[in-house]
């Protein structure tokens, strides 16, 4: 799909709405709906006032209801679920799946207004989806935004209904971008040489250079701190130590000292907290996978590739 005329000013629109307003969006999910998501989907196509195209509050008949439900000649297509700005999508994926497996429904989307998953249903409720694509309004460019979101466009989903042949789903035939170039953590770390000028890619799109082993555990706190997604319930991480008192060095910590009170050697602050770089030097890929599974994300879905 060619981007929209006005697509690309309208990303940079809500961008700005998001940075301005954040405290209000954050607030609850009727005004992120109205705020964010339902302008994005008319944008892509979707007349949001035509229950032809968009059903907002889809009830499936058994009490439960779907934020939307995007439909292609009457049919259901995609539902999509959406919680307010900053809220954690691990809970939307579980309600979309248990939707689409239900009723036979073939995609789901689930977003806080920022961030934008598409996932490809499961053929079980305790399988996992395949995500298709993500992007973040705010942390990536305009242009990479529309690209992702056009797998969102009613344009594209005629395809799908035309293209298919009720064989193979277009949408699944989409390769992500440079799907080749990308590998995990742990590949990389098993590559042969210096590990210079790479670059790693986050869940949500958003990118860092990665110039040295160090770069791989501070890249990856920073991202979840951005994200909200380490607090002080989950802090301090321990890099090292023995299980003994006293004795435990911190990779992330609210303060920059380690469990004995003596300072760390390179701290560097990362929003509220510090990370120490030199306890990030050894065994970089394991403190990077350490610090995602325990925000409870998926290590595997950070990905890196030399330049």
């Amino acid at each position: 799909m060619l981007p929209s005329e006005n697509l690309p000013e309208l990303i940079e629109r809500l961008r700005t709405r998001i940075q301005i307003s954040r405290g209000e969006l954050q607030s609850g999910e009727a005004v992120t709906r109205y705020a964010l998501v339902d302008p994005l989907l008319r944008a892509l196509g979707w007349d949001t006032s035509n229950p032809d195209m968009v059903w907002p509050e889809y009830d499936f008949g058994d009490g439960s209801k779907a934020d939307y439900v995007l439909r292609v000649d009457g049919k259901p297509y995609m539902v999509v679920e959406a919680k307010s700005l900053g809220t954690d999508l691990a809970d939307a994926i579980d309600q979309a799946v248990s939707y689409c497996v239900k009723e036979g429904i073939d995609y789901f989307a689930v977003t806080n207004g920022d961030r934008w998953e598409i996932y490809e249903t499961p053929q079980e409720i305790t399988q996992s989806p395949k995500r298709l694509a993500e992007f973040s309004l705010v942390r990536m460019p305009p242009d990479e935004v529309w690209m992702s979101a056009s797998r969102l466009s009613r344009e594209f989903a005629n395809g799908y209904v035309l293209g298919s042949g009720g064989t193979q789903p277009l949408l699944s035939q989409v390769p992500s971008e440079d799907d080749a170039d990308w590998r995990t953590l742990t590949a990389w770390s098993r590559a042969k040489g210096k590990h210079e000028s790479s670059e790693m890619k986050f869940p949500d799109g958003s990118r860092a250079e990665v110039h040295s082993r160090t770069d791989l555990v501070v890249n990856t706190a920073k991202w979840l701190i951005d994200n909200d997604l380490l607090n002080d319930d989950l802090l301090p991480i321990a890099s090292r130590g023995s299980a003994r008192r006293g004795t435990r060095m911190f990779i992330v910590a609210t303060q920059p000292e380690h469990e004995s009170g003596s300072p760390m050697e390179e701290p560097l602050k990362v929003g509220r907290y510090y990370v120490d770089v030199k306890e990030c030097v050894h065994g970089s890929v394991g403190k990077a996978k350490k610090l995602m599974e325990l925000a409870s994300q998926d290590s595997s879905a950070v990905k890196i590739r030399y330049l």
